[in-house]
């Protein structure tokens, strides 16, 4: 249908999808319209910035980054923060001593998404009925 020319409207949660299926990207805030272009065009403000995902042990609690991030949200296990990309070596040692300490299973590291464009445009990521607050992620207990 999009080759014929028709716009196609897909509403998903799963960004990843989002990015690879569509052309272009309308970010909605409770119904309106917070960011509108391309992915990539999206992407552009966070193109030097990295993204370092954390899962904690069970019963670790959540602590601060050695860098303040632009975009940081926890959810569960689950931390993940963005940050410039000049900050990578902070990050992969920090994360590494996490490793040691055994308050991580693992972590990874790659360039910004989607994701963390919505987390900074909208300050919350929805997981399932929840959301979690961006600026939580510093003060957050990990069950």
């Amino acid at each position: 249908l999009a080759d014929a020319g028709c716009t196609v409207v897909l509403v998903t949660h799963n960004v990843t999808e989002a990015e690879r299926a569509v052309d272009r990207i309308a970010i909605l805030d409770e119904g309106k319209v917070a960011a509108i272009g391309t992915p990539a065009s999206l992407k552009h403000d966070v193109a030097d910035e990295v993204r370092l995902e954390l899962v904690w042990e069970n019963g670790a609690s959540a602590v601060t980054p050695p860098v303040e991030p632009s975009v940081s949200a926890t959810s569960g296990r689950r931390s993940r923060f963005t940050m410039h990309q000049q900050h990578l070596g902070a990050l992969v040692a920090w994360a590494q001593q996490l490793r040691g300490d055994g308050l991580i299973e693992e972590f990874s590291i790659g360039p910004a998404t989607l994701e963390d464009v919505y987390i900074d445009l909208v300050g919350r990521l929805d997981v399932g009925d929840e959301a979690v607050v961006g600026e939580e992620a510093s003060d957050a207990r990990v069950p």
